[in-house]
């Protein structure tokens, strides 16, 4: 019965565009950042420039390319910055609109400032001696946060910030500004070889910083930072949270690499590999918003082995680079959105209503209920969806159906599909699979039997417009 209606609903929502035309998966582009393969150089770092748009990708042999969707172009040859050092990771710098990068040596860790289009870079600041460690970046609209983890050593807790440095001005006149994050101790002990890794990045549906760490205790912990205090939430995930090795959540390179922040309407992106019952690698999908975690399902992945995303907020897609040269692209599309409008008819017991059952959306993968309440206590039921809110056929809408005996209903979807379902006691319900159709667009109604009411013997719910996304 699902799959029946599964096929209903997709022949509707996709009447103009068909029902594979738009499946979401991630995407070989014609691009490449390492053109001739040498497997002893990856991909160090990525970031994005948010105002002309385009990525950029460190090597480890310390290039630096950029990706505007069309072609590779070298900001930054192999042993240019040589003079300075070998970079350890690059990020945008928001007040200055440039590339920060970071020079790290037993001594000193160095910003330095390298214009997005290449040419001669400046130094900036340096912030002494992180004792060998590597920083982790993230940036929001403001302010680019470079965050470096210190351990305790030995079996002693591991602390994964004790400070944090932001970089805030324009590069004339501005300055490296030093303040102190309050410290997060585990609530675990463990040598250093098995305290895992950490991530830390701006969630943009909510702007805050959000820390993910992992490792031999099983699965990886979440934190917010709220004021001077880091809260740990607690997410409920659809499957069990422990990453496959290549997709690494960071540290080693500086790059959060496990959670990408995205758009702020879907939160950021993680993917990794989980075992089947056949002992068989399984890609799956989740995006984290406001603490939640909801899985996407897509139809393909890059290659499971080094690979570091980011995200193009210019162009809307995500960037994928990966260890043997290739880039790969996955655009979400829009979110899943549901959204009632017109009014329902007065019935015997009160005017029905349509809307989701709480918190269900139209998402990709899943299934979507919607609920009728305030019906009469018995008697039949319809859900109609339709591919139009203004026409049904040749007829333009609302219809109203005063000529029928119901003056005070009116039709505000064309019907494409007709949905029966049980009414108990004044409450209807109907579950939709959805397809991998994003940006699918359907509307829907719900008629009701409800002879007292008028006398058409019919009564109308309001309208519903739906959104298939992610």
């Amino acid at each position: 019965m699902r799959v029946k209606m599964a096929r209903l609903f997709c022949t509707v929502v996709v009447a103009a565009i068909g029902c594979n035309a738009s499946a979401q998966g991630w995407e070989r582009t014609s691009g490449n950042w390492q053109p001739s393969f040498n497997p002893n150089v990856y991909v160090s770092s990525v970031t994005s420039d948010p105002i002309s748009g385009g990525t950029f990708c460190l090597a480890s042999d310390g290039s630096i390319l950029r990706w505007d969707g069309n072609s590779v172009v070298t900001i930054s040859a192999a042993g240019q910055l040589s003079g300075i050092g070998s970079p350890q990771f690059l990020s945008y710098l928001t007040t200055s609109g440039t590339l920060g990068l970071w020079f790290a040596n037993p001594v000193n860790t160095d910003l330095w400032s390298l214009p997005t289009n290449g040419g001669t870079p400046s130094p900036l600041a340096s912030i002494g001696s992180l004792g060998g460690y590597r920083l982790i970046s993230t940036q929001d609209a403001v302010t680019s946060y470079f965050l470096p983890p210190v351990s305790g050593g030995g079996l002693q807790p591991w602390m994964y910030m004790g400070g944090a440095f932001g970089w805030q001005g324009a590069i004339s006149g501005g300055s490296l500004t030093t303040f102190t994050l309050p410290t997060l101790y585990s609530a675990w002990t463990s040598s250093s070889s098995s305290a895992g890794t950490h991530c830390a990045f701006v969630d943009p549906s909510d702007n805050k910083i959000r820390l993910v760490t992992s490792g031999s205790y099983g699965g990886p912990r979440f934190f917010r930072l709220s004021g001077n205090s880091w809260l740990q939430e607690f997410p409920v995930a659809p499957f069990s949270l422990i990453p496959f090795n290549p997709f690494q959540i960071g540290s080693s390179n500086g790059a959060c690499s496990w959670f990408t922040p995205g758009p702020s309407n879907l939160g950021s992106l993680a993917y990794f590999y989980t075992v089947d019952a056949n002992q068989n690698l399984r890609p799956r999908s989740l995006l984290y918003a406001n603490g939640n975690l909801n899985e996407i399902f897509l139809t393909s992945y890059p290659p499971a082995t080094g690979t570091i995303k980011v995200y193009d907020s210019v162009r809307g897609v995500f960037v994928a680079f990966v260890a043997d040269g290739s880039i790969w692209e996955l655009n979400l599309g829009a979110s899943a959105q549901f959204s009632t409008f017109g009014a329902g008819c007065l019935g015997s017991r009160s005017t029905p209503t349509l809307a989701p059952q709480q918190g269900s959306l139209p998402r990709i993968g899943t299934n979507f209920t919607l609920q009728a309440l305030n019906l009469p206590l018995a008697g039949p039921v319809f859900l109609a969806i339709g591919a139009s809110d203004t026409l049904y056929g040749p007829t333009p809408l609302p219809l109203n159906l005063g000529p029928l005996g119901a003056p005070q209903c009116n039709l505000l979807v064309g019907i494409d599909n007709l949905f029966s379902t049980s009414n108990v006691l004044g409450a209807a319900a109907w579950t939709f699979p959805i397809p991998n159709i994003p940006g699918g667009i359907f509307f829907s109604q719900t008629i009701v039997f409800d002879p007292p009411a008028n006398p058409f013997g019919v009564t109308l719910s309001n309208g519903g417009r739906g959104v298939v996304g992610s």
